[in-house]
């Protein structure tokens, strides 16, 4: 599905629409409900930097295992780009603060776990823009090495304290996008892209 908001093009994966709908539908307790209005207040900090910055995106695409947002080729400094990345984090802790019960403890929890650094979380796009580019290799080592930690950790967890079966469901997810991103990787190095 394809729509435009402004001068933004938005580009939903039917995939990206069904995994949302399983999760909606067999979360018995309202939790992923919550978690998707925290998504969108971490979203909504972002955008929000962006604006500031004023580069908005010129496109979205909501695909099955990942989101890509895709900014118009504008001169943004380093600090604006980090920024940029810890948007989300803001709006959550925001969040956090000016709601009570679940909701905030939602948003603390997202705001927390974007900035770890993990692939595709906030805290990675900030540690790789705070590397020097003689560090960069091994910074993206280091936090391949974090993420597959990070990943095993929850699932541990999940399993020992048996909460939400939404959170293994969220390990299974990073899992999968990791493994993807592995994959892409190790085929653009054999193509020499």
């Amino acid at each position: 599905m394809r729509f435009r908001l402004g001068r933004c093009e938005i580009t939903v994966s039917p995939l990206f629409t069904g995994f949302i709908t399983i999760l909606l539908f067999i979360d018995r307790t309202g939790t992923m409900s919550l978690f998707l209005l925290a998504v969108l207040i971490h979203e909504a900090g972002h955008f929000v930097f962006l604006a500031w910055f004023q580069c908005l995106p010129v496109a979205i695409w909501l695909l099955t295992f990942e989101i890509n947002v895709v900014s118009p080729a504008t001169a943004v400094s380093r600090l604006q780009q980090v920024l940029i990345s810890l948007g989300g984090v803001f709006g959550g802790v925001l969040a956090g603060v000016l709601t009570r019960g679940d909701f905030s403890m939602v948003n603390w929890f997202l705001a927390g776990f974007s900035a770890l650094p993990v692939y595709s979380m906030d805290g990675y796009q900030v540690l790789l823009l705070l590397c020097d580019r003689m560090w960069y290799q091994y910074a993206v080592r280091l936090l391949s090495i974090i993420t597959i930690s990070a990943i095993a950790g929850i699932g541990v967890w999940v399993f020992l304290c048996n909460h939400n079966p939404m959170l293994l469901l969220f390990c299974v997810y990073m899992s999968a996008l990791q493994i993807r991103t592995k994959r892409r990787s190790c085929n653009n190095k054999r193509n020499g892209v």
